[in-house]
C-alpha cells in the first residue's frame, strides 16, 4: 500500500524493486529460493510516528508468538 492506503500492484519484480528504491529503500539480498527480497532503510528516513508504529507492531507480533508457544 502507498501512503494513501491504495493497494499497489507491480507487473514485474524489477518494477517493485525500482518503486522501493525511489521510496528510499536499499536492496540487500535475494534469498536462495528467489522468492524473498530483503531491503533496508536508514532509521533517519522514518518519522517518529513510523518508528513508534514499527516498534508497536513488532512487540505485538512478539507477544502473539510467545502466547502461541504457551498454548
Amino acid at each position: 500500500m502507498n501512503e494513501k492506503g491504495d493497494i499497489l500492484k507491480f507487473r514485474t519484480d524489477i518494477e517493485f524493486i525500482n518503486y522501493l528504491a525511489n521510496e528510499g529503500w536499499e536492496f540487500v539480498l535475494l534469498d536462495s529460493t528467489g522468492y524473498y527480497y530483503y531491503f533496508k532503510k536508514p532509521q533517519s528516513e522514518f518519522t517518529e510516528e513510523e518508528l513508534s508504529d514499527i516498534i508497536r507492531t513488532r512487540n505485538t507480533n512478539k507477544e502473539k508468538r510467545t502466547n502461541n508457544l504457551r498454548d
